[in-house]
């Protein structure tokens, strides 16, 4: 190993440390009346929202993996997703279900 790669290593730990963080409190974000509407109604491993909130998860270019009840009423996510709207500020990026933006649209297959 060389001098160059020892001097580098502590910062790349400590940058890629940061950016991580930084990253993660982009997804939990803050606590608000939507993110009640998320607690884990149906026992599963996912997450339950109602259809009438406009979120990244009602929007018809959200990415994530969501699943809508039976009766059409709420929506059940299993994390994150990638944010397809061109005319987005987070187009191409990572984004909570609760999410708001106002690129929104309402998912096609909700009605």
């Amino acid at each position: 190993m060389s001098e160059m790669e020892i001097r580098r290593r502590p910062f790349i730990l400590k940058t890629g440390v940061g950016l991580v963080a930084a990253f993660v409190s982009t997804l939990i974000g803050p606590a608000d009346a939507t993110a009640q509407e998320m607690k884990n109604q149906s026992g599963s491993d996912g997450y339950t929202m109602l259809t009438s909130v406009q979120g990244c998860g009602t929007c018809e270019f959200w990415g994530g993996q969501r699943r809508v009840s039976k009766d059409g009423k709420t929506i059940t996510f299993t994390g994150p997703g990638w944010c397809n709207n061109a005319k987005s500020d987070h187009y191409l990026t990572l984004t909570r279900p609760n999410h708001v933006m106002g690129t929104w649209r309402k998912w096609s297959v909700l009605g």
